[in-house]
């Protein structure tokens, strides 16, 4: 949601912005879109994105030798335009993280080895990035990246604690939440072993934790895909259980305080995706000034 009652979103296709009478302003069709939408220190919006034509420098992949899925992390204007545009696989090969993308010696070419699903902007500088920065998840990696868009030098990567994961949130100056899914792919079937997590880690002291992990147990957090989660500055926490369809909101002495099940009139359950909690004062005064605007 923009300042001026605007909303900025997609669907998997073009990137749109409508206002808040529901009429187009803008749509950018120069790319797919896809997953997050998050705003940085001067306005922008970073949003994943797979380009095309592939640019994967001088290696043959894509059209070449069958699809590839060439994700990028794309910075786009208030006004809808592409101001900067980098491709993951090029970040990886140019950060020596080739082997990543192409050495699976006995399979067959992985057309989709990364899978791009979270873009988070740095907002302010700190002892361990700078503003400017953006953390980034690959999915298929299980892999957080915090990359230097200026250097294009990738400042630290995390591995080992997440499994297939969304959603990467900066809490302070030196420690992050990650929505851990913990999906885990079989031959015949995909599955979440155990339950989802808050996944917390800390740059200063170089460790993880989980956040509030009984709850999520209890109430059975399980989306295989997709999924987000955010710790508020009150210790309260914010879960949309994408697969599901259903958002929980969890107190921070770890009791649930509501949960919504996106439940139509005909008994189905349809996905959530992608949802925002407004509980600020500035956010709240910005939504009572666009609806009353619209009155």
């Amino acid at each position: 949601m923009t300042e001026d009652g605007g909303l900025i979103f997609h669907d998997g296709a073009p990137l749109v912005k409508i206002d808040k009478n529901s009429q187009l302003v803008w749509q950018n069709q120069e790319d797919f879109f896809h997953h997050s939408i998050e705003q940085d220190h001067e306005g922008n919006f970073w949003v994943p994105s797979t380009v095309y034509p592939y640019q994967i420098d001088k290696k043959y992949v894509g059209l070449e030798r069958g699809n590839y899925v060439d994700d990028a992390i794309t910075k786009v204007s208030a006004d809808g335009k592409i101001l900067f545009q980098k491709s993951v696989s090029n970040i990886f090969i140019e950060n020596n993280l080739e082997y990543l993308l192409f050495a699976n010696v006995k399979e067959k070419f992985i057309y989709d080895p990364l899978h791009l699903n979270d873009i988070q902007p740095v907002l302010t500088d700190g002892p361990h990035w700078k503003r400017g920065d953006v953390f980034f998840s690959i999915r298929y990696k299980s892999m957080i990246i915090l990359y230097r868009p200026s250097t294009n030098k990738i400042i630290w990567k995390g591995v080992g604690h997440t499994a297939g994961q969304h959603d990467v949130n900066i809490l302070d100056d030196h420690r992050i939440s990650i929505f851990n899914n913990n999906a885990i792919k079989f031959f015949r079937n995909d599955i979440v072993d155990g339950k989802n997590e808050v996944v917390i880690y800390d740059f200063k002291t170089d460790s993880y934790s989980k956040y509030l992990h009984e709850s999520i147990e209890q109430y059975d957090v399980r989306t295989m895909y997709e999924g987000i989660s955010q710790i508020l500055d009150t210790g309260d926490l914010f879960i949309e259980e994408q697969n599901f369809g259903r958002l929980l909101y969890f107190n921070k002495d770890t009791s649930v305080q509501w949960q919504y099940v996106n439940r139509a009139d005909n008994g189905n359950v349809y996905f959530v995706s992608w949802s925002r909690i407004l509980y600020k004062p500035e956010d709240i005064k910005k939504v009572r000034k666009i609806i009353k605007t619209g009155d």
